[in-house]
């Protein structure tokens, strides 16, 4: 909303997809097998949360991962009924919501795989192979091997579920001089293998002992679950990754529940990235119900296990299920720590393994900090590159991937990735200490719409790949070595906003009833700068930027000033209400009023009414130096403050937020002329009579100041900017990064809103989306205004909801019930109700004293592209 002079960058990383399944509450095994493969397909992909669901809810625990995973896809294999749809397009605001078409038979493994353009063009686990064959060219070393297995040839689920076969994964297999296929066939599948160029392409393995062995021994056989993980984001959770970073993790069990336990957990570790460090693994209970084989013991064991309790040396394990008894689980525990040098513990596990993010939410920790929280911390090299922002627009580069950049477009490198674009808005959105101004997208409020695509994706697409606002506030933009280079167009904050409240929000119930039965286009048919926000816009013009408009417009001496040279309210003089009830009384006092004494009483009341609104414009008030001197003198006590008045006046005169000059009164005709500063002369001529009179010599009574006109009419009596820049205000005080807001906007549609309203306060604060209805007191709030709130909070879902009340001397308008009852209509929707008053946060503000001009080069840019 401001900016500079300055170049303006912005900075774009590459990262991997980010997908969550959504499945029924008992899920087959052969959906959890398609799941798992499809994920390990792709880098990044074992890290793919799998939640269970009714299809009209989402357990609280589960939730909270959700919200931190940040998903690209959210796909499901449940029908989403229209409320649990709504909750995950607006609180969570991933690209796509899918939903597997119906199906009779969930035994069919083709039939269930997801059916997602965009999961099938993401890039595949084997990017990571010409990566690892550089490393061991350099080294000199062997060339890998990668897990594979031929077709018909049964593996046990928990083998798959930990390790990952390459065919398993429908990938392409073609690993040209990147690396060897170690692939698997059962004894008498020998004619099922295809014959290749020998060993030097593919070698097998037929007995399965031989392939556990190689599994827990071989550290230069690569798995397509670890690849999947290589260089790779993981969540930043420290405050609570700690407790599952130092121990090797084995889930025991092969139910459905133990299978999720397994897959979900993944997610609690952040060594991933490390070749050869997997950290957790499932294993069937058969498998450790005797005596625990050997290469099991290795894998636990401290040669395998890095892992160490509290530096001690031991190699920690602990052993965990979801579906078996506490004393089978301390059976196989105590049998693993019968290995020397290994301790182990157990643990039976009830709930979701997503329950430590929901107890311990990292963000909480940065809620309040000046440093931007990182969702997502890299183990491994990243990239990053910043570009500049040249007239709002940017040139968007090809930033791949670490791993790839070095490497041509080949079998294993073609795919596509996001990329994470951090905008500037401005060096500094602060007046006193250097912070910088970010793009900070909301996901309630499709902002990120405004930015305009140019050259964007493959030839072939008919649509452009969809954009999203990451958990963040980063543009997320698809990417592909193939693709055109796109130009990206940032929008003017009030196009922004309007587009994104007159079209549906992206993935909701109306957009997808738009597309499927041809409903209305918009979501709010008639928006506009309401005659309070042109004020509003008007009057912020007059400064550099927002935050010194708050100093300024806050600051109790400008308020002060402005009241006295502002239009006031005719009706709320008592002093004229007890002339003119007294002047009525006396015309009907001795007989009854026929027709022509009530039209003598009316003309009477008018003539009246227009003498005292001339007098009450103050069209042409003005105060001397001398009298500002004595209002500061009552609003400020300290000595300091009165000497920098000089500097307050000449900065707002020299904006013209004042008008300086000589007032005086015609001796001959009474006429109150006034001369402005650029105008003084020697001598002056009245308008009216043309008397002249000699200039002032100088002093304190002949400086005189107003108020411009346009300043004047924007905090009349009806207008309530005071109010609103108050509101204003301490939204922005709260501010960290970033900081949008649009004016005052009327919006009228004919199903919701056919009377039309007004949304006085709409603002992104952070990313999160507040929206006020702004009142000068608890007496303009009644039941009317309650349901439009609730309406208009239906419609747009913000974060926040509530009412800013400026004078909140009348606290018994609003009932405790009524806050309650409005609380909990609010919060059906996701909606957090807010009710600010201002005696409780006028002190947050902070603004005493008289404000100062500090030199901001910042300017205005509301209505222009800056």
């Amino acid at each position: 909303m401001w900016t500079t002079d300055k170049t303006r960058r912005a900075n774009i990383t590459p990262r991997p997809l980010r997908v969550a399944y959504l499945v029924p509450l008992d899920p087959s095994h052969t959906l959890l097998d398609v799941l798992f493969a499809e994920s390990m397909s792709r880098w990044g992909g074992r890290r793919t949360p799998i939640i269970i669901t009714d299809g009209s809810s989402i357990a609280t625990t589960d939730w909270a991962f959700l919200d931190l995973w940040d998903a690209d896809v959210i796909y499901s294999y449940v029908p989403l009924d229209d409320t649990l749809r709504e909750q995950i397009a607006f609180c969570l605001a991933p690209a796509t919501i899918d939903v597997h078409k119906t199906l009779d038979d969930w035994e069919d493994d083709y039939a269930l795989r997801p059916r997602q353009e965009l999961l099938h063009s993401a890039l595949k686990v084997t990017s990571v192979l010409p990566r690892l064959a550089r490393h061991q060219e350099v080294r000199r070393g062997k060339i890998n091997e990668v897990l594979d297995r031929e077709a018909g040839s049964d593996v046990a689920r928990d083998l798959a579920d930990s390790f990952g076969f390459l065919s398993d994964a429908s990938i392409h297999v073609n690993l040209g001089l990147n690396a060897r296929r170690l692939s698997y066939r059962g004894a008498g599948k020998e004619e099922q293998a295809p014959r290749f160029r020998g060993d030097d392409v593919i070698s097998y393995v037929s007995d399965i002992s031989d392939l556990e062995e190689r599994l827990s021994k071989d550290g230069a056989l690569l798995l397509p679950s670890q690849m999947s993980d290589m260089f790779c984001p993981y969540l930043n959770g420290l405050s609570h990754a700690a407790s599952w970073e130092d121990r090797l993790t084995l889930v025991i069990g092969d139910e459905q529940v133990d299978r999720l336990l397994f897959w979900n957990a993944i997610h609690h570790y952040k060594a991933l990235d490390v070749f050869r460090s997997s950290q957790i693994f499932r294993f069937g209970l058969p498998r450790v119900q005797g005596s625990l084989p050997a290469w099991i013991k290795y894998l636990c064991g401290g040669v395998r296990n890095s892992r160490r309790l509290g530096g001690n040396g031991a190699a920690n394990v602990k052993i965990i299920s979801a579906s078996l008894p506490v004393d089978m689980l301390e059976a196989v525990s105590n049998r693993v720590g019968a290995s020397p040098g290994t301790m182990s513990s157990f643990a039976r596990l009830k709930g979701s393994s997503f329950e430590p993010f929901a107890d311990n939410d990292p963000r909480k920790e940065y809620q309040h900090s000046m440093i931007s929280w990182p969702a997502w911390l890299w183990g491994g090299p990243r990239n990053s590159q910043s570009v500049k922002i040249d007239r709002n627009e940017i040139d968007l580069p090809c930033v791949r991937p670490w791993h790839t950049e070095d490497f041509p477009l080949g079998p294993t490198t073609v795919g596509s990735w996001l990329c994470d674009i951090d905008m500037q808005r401005a060096e500094d959105h602060s007046r006193y200490s250097n912070v910088e101004h970010r793009w900070i997208f909301p996901r309630r409020l499709a902002l990120h719409r405004g930015v305009r695509m140019e050259n964007y994706g493959a030839k072939t697409l008919g649509l452009q790949p969809p954009t999203r606002p990451t958990e963040r506030g980063s543009l997320s933009v698809w990417e592909d070595m193939q693709w055109n280079r796109p130009t990206l167009r940032i929008p003017q904050d009030i196009n922004a906003f309007r587009q994104a409240l007159f079209y549906h929000h992206p993935n909701s119930v109306a957009e997808q009833n738009q597309h499927q039965a041809g409903g209305p286009a918009y979501r709010i048919s008639d928006i506009s700068v309401s005659g309070k926000g042109r004020d509003l816009l008007g009057v912020l013009k007059f400064f550099h930027n927002l935050n010194e408009a708050a100093v300024f417009l806050t600051n109790r001496y400008i308020l002060n000033v402005i009241s006295r040279l502002a239009p006031t309210d005719t009706s709320q003089d008592t002093r004229r209400t007890k002339d003119l009830t007294a002047e009525l009384a006396r015309r009907f006092k001795d007989k009854a009023p026929n027709d022509e004494d009530f039209n003598r009483a009316a003309k009477r009341v008018l003539e009246l009414a227009a003498r005292w609104v001339q007098k009450d414009t103050k069209a042409s008030e003005y105060l001397s130096y001398k009298v500002l001197r004595q209002i500061l003198s009552q609003t400020v006590k300290k000595s300091e403050e009165r000497e920098g008045l000089d500097d307050c006046l000449k900065f707002l005169r020299n904006q013209s937020f004042l008008l300086q000059g000589y007032g005086w009164k015609c001796r001959r005709c009474r006429h109150p002329n006034w001369v402005g500063l650029e105008q003084m002369a020697n001598n002056f001529e009245c308008v009216i009579c043309a008397a002249v009179e000699d200039a002032p010599v100088g002093g304190d009574e002949d400086t005189h100041f107003r108020l411009n006109s346009f300043v004047s009419a924007a905090f009349g009596p009806a207008s309530a900017q005071d109010a609103v820049i108050w509101c204003v205000a301490l939204l922005l005080e709260s501010a960290n990064h970033s900081f949008m807001l649009t004016p005052t906007l009327d919006i009228r549609d004919k199903a919701n809103f056919p009377k039309g309203t007004d949304l006085d306060v709409l603002a992104c604060v952070d990313g999160k989306v507040h929206l006020y209805e702004v009142k000068r007191s608890f007496a303009g709030i009644d039941q009317r205004q309650i349901d439009d709130l609730v309406q208009i909070a239906t419609l747009l879902r913000p974060d926040f909801a509530g009412f800013a009340v400026h004078n909140d001397s009348n606290k018994n308008v609003m009932e405790p019930g009524q806050i309650q009852t409005l609380k909990e209509r609010l919060q059906a929707l996701g909606v957090e109700f807010v009710l600010v008053s201002g005696n409780n946060t006028l002190q947050r503000v902070g603004y005493g004293g008289v404000p100062r001009n500090v030199g901001d080069p910042m300017r205005w840019t509301v209505w222009n592209d800056g």
